[in-house]
């Protein structure tokens, strides 16, 4: 199953707030909830020719036309910490939908959303114009957590802005019941597995 078209899969709902110009901007209103499938790590690893772990290091919002509508997306600069698998830059630009321009800003239930200063795990592919977004939204993007004690390793959590995600039927793993509170080594290996079982099943077609 592909996943480029998730876009519009989701059940998303987008709020569009006038910020109040008394009060220093401080990014858009909070969303409402979405719903989403949940998607297997089998099904991110087919629509993503790239995996890597990342720190946000800047963004810029602006209006955009994204699906024939105009809307505010976010483009996050990401420092390149480590390749899981694909090619990639050290530093790559990545689209998220939802942000502020001015004091108009919106935010869109069920997207990858990156803060500054953080890491992430991030599953990465190309919309038709090359632009690099996250496959899956948010239950494509896993940023980490910090650990509770010194000297214990970084671990996966949720995207923040992920939303309600309906369990899958039949005997499939969901990515997050694979991923979530798992170290970033344990993480990198099960992608690794799941894309090196993914590229011999191809191969034998």
């Amino acid at each position: 199953m592909q996943i480029r078209p998730l876009l519009t899969a989701c059940l998303v709902v987008a709020a569009v707030v006038t910020l109040d110009p008394r009060t220093p901007l401080s990014g858009p209103a909070e969303a409402q909830a979405s719903v989403a499938i949940a998607y297997s790590l089998e099904e991110l690893v087919d629509a993503s020719p790239q995996v890597v772990m990342v720190k946000a290091l800047e963004r810029r919002s602006l209006w955009e036309i994204v699906a024939d509508s105009r809307r505010i997306v976010t483009y996050t600069k990401c420092q390149v910490i480590q390749r899981v698998y694909g090619k990639t830059a050290k530093t790559i630009w990545v689209r998220t939908l939802g942000g502020a321009v001015g004091r108009i800003g919106q935010q869109v239930g069920g997207e990858a959303q990156f803060h500054i200063g953080r890491q992430s795990l991030v599953f990465l592919t190309h919309t038709q114009d090359g632009t690099l977004v996250v496959s899956g939204s948010a239950q494509g993007h896993f940023p980490t957590v910090k650990p509770k004690k010194k000297g214990e390793s970084l671990r996966l959590g949720l995207s923040p802005m992920l939303g309600a995600v309906l369990p899958r039927r039949g005997p499939s793993i969901s990515a997050q019941a694979l991923l979530l509170g798992q170290t970033l080594d344990q993480a990198i290996a099960k992608i690794a597995k799941t894309k090196r079982e993914r590229d011999a099943l191809r191969n034998k077609r």
